[in-house]
């Protein structure tokens, strides 16, 4: 795959490779107790991973700098419910907001 790919491309996962961040997640997902090949495993790490972004953000202690960095945020847990949700989440939170 990396054969494929554009100069800007392989400069992105060069990168990625020397994040702080990216080499914490990986030293995470080693130690997990999750099979990834398994849904309902992944469904079960996204919910409890996204239920708790979810408190934190309401209990505001997630803060943002700009207002692009919260709108990613918020895409991925979108994104998360979607799937946890098998893809329900946007038509049942459309009916909660028509309620209110």
């Amino acid at each position: 795959m990396i054969e494929t790919m554009t100069t800007e491309q392989r400069q992105a996962v060069q990168d990625l490779a020397m994040s702080p961040t990216m080499s914490r997640l990986g030293a995470m997902a080693q130690s997990m107790p999750l099979d990834c090949t398994n849904l309902d495993d992944i469904k079960a790490g996204l919910s409890t991973a996204s239920l708790e972004i979810v408190r934190a953000l309401d209990a505001e202690r997630v803060h943002f700098d700009r207002p692009e960095d919260a709108a990613m945020l918020y895409g991925l847990l979108a994104v998360c419910f979607e799937v946890v949700l098998d893809g329900q989440f946007g038509a049942n939170a459309q009916m909660v907001l028509r309620a209110n």
